[in-house]
């Protein structure tokens, strides 16, 4: 009797264990798919692989609509990514057309192939690319340029003489990944986001 009891009460156990795993899966899924609906996209993306870089509350309106919503994924993957995209035209929530950057084509032999996750319909979102920060120079910040100097007011040689001045104030500082959101408006140029793209093959 004693060990018919322990067997059920360990029968018990288990079956309230897979019912509270089964809850909060329910629950899990429940909060995606309002988080799917939601209008506006707010989140931290990373950590990537170079220097181990976190994206920090990045912003943006998300696409699809209000019933079905959208999924977001972040992927790093390397150059080539073997991918098609197409600028187009398409209504956003708020009933104007926006700009977007759709994957037209997955092409065997990329990353992204490779990887698996992108499909051809997909909405390139935002992108990576690196940025060289730049530094101000100690003790030279705080110094005073003399104006009105005849002497380098001939030929516009007070112009480059400033310029060097300021030049000098300045030194290159490290390169730094930021993420960059890919406007709506399509007044930011396709060509501009392909070349952003391809400046990761820099570092």
């Amino acid at each position: 009797r004693f060990k018919s009891a322990a067997m059920i009460r360990r029968c018990n156990e288990q079956s309230e264990l897979r019912l509270n795993e089964m809850r909060t899966k329910i629950q899990e899924c429940s909060d995606a798919q309002a988080m799917a609906r939601n209008p506006e996209v707010t989140m931290d993306f990373g950590p990537i692989m170079y220097k181990s870089t976190t994206f920090k509350d990045i912003t943006f309106q998300r696409f699809g609509s209000a019933e079905n919503g959208s999924q977001i994924f972040f992927l790093e993957l390397k150059m080539p990514l073997g991918i098609g995209l197409e600028e187009k035209m398409i209504e956003l929530r708020s009933g104007d057309s926006g700009r977007c950057v759709e994957v037209t084509q997955v092409v065997d032999g990329g990353s992204a192939a490779a990887d698996g996750r992108i499909q051809a319909g997909d909405f390139l979102r935002a992108i990576t690319m690196p940025r060289r920060s730049f530094l101000q120079n100690p003790g030279m910040g705080d110094e005073k340029e003399e104006v009105g100097n005849p002497a380098e007011s001939i030929g516009g040689l007070g112009r480059r003489l400033q310029a060097q001045r300021r030049a000098q104030q300045i030194n290159a500082g490290p390169v730094e990944k930021v993420l960059e959101v890919i406007p709506t408006e399509s007044s930011f140029p396709f060509d501009r986001v392909l070349n952003h793209m391809q400046k990761n093959r820099e570092v």
